[in-house]
């Protein structure tokens, strides 16, 4: 009886600590990206870690084998999530997107600008440029989680975008592309 009784206090302040917890609100993003007058309702996104092997100063690629990291923010409307979780290399998660916006954040030092992109489903970019990084304000900046806004406005205001998020890392790929 001793042994039940403890058992049940330990399971009921188990449960009351945790109901006690405030709520977490990672994973959640929201906004417009418009690309070329085709408007994307951001509703869903991620928050993937890949090698920094492609956009920059190429800093780091001296040694392929260790290619520096940036953290990649995906933003769809519709959810892709357990596609992109699935992904084995960073060719794979822009893939699986279909219709969405990626933001490429790497090492200020290596690349001091942000990379932006939007794919349509059929795998053709609509939209691509750099910016300056003062269009993302992070309130969270965390190698495992990421919370701000993205605001920009840039070709005459045929591409813009004003999204929120707070993403904790969905997946972590070490490679750009498939090599198996």
């Amino acid at each position: 009886m001793r042994t039940i009784a403890r058992f049940a206090t330990f399971s009921l302040t188990g449960i009351a600590a945790v109901l006690g917890a405030p709520a977490y609100a990672a994973d959640r993003a929201s906004g417009t990206i418009v690309c070329d007058s085709t408007t994307l309702e951001i509703k869903h996104g991620w928050l993937v870690r890949g090698p920094n092997s492609t956009y920059g100063s190429m800093k780091g690629l001296d040694d392929l084998s260790n290619p520096k990291t940036m953290l990649r923010v995906y933003l769809a409307s519709e959810d892709v999530g357990e596609a992109l979780k699935a992904c084995k290399n960073l060719s794979c998660t822009k893939d699986a997107l279909g219709d969405g916006f990626y933001i490429d954040i790497g090492d200020p030092a290596d690349t001091p600008e942000l990379w932006y992109r939007a794919w349509s489903a059929d795998g053709m970019s609509r939209c691509s440029n750099s910016l300056d990084r003062p269009a993302l304000e992070l309130t969270i900046d965390k190698p495992d989680h990421l919370a701000g806004k993205f605001r920009f406005e840039q070709m005459g205001g045929t591409q813009t975008a004003d999204v929120e998020f707070d993403l904790e890392l969905a997946n972590t790929v070490k490679t750009e592309y498939q090599f198996e």
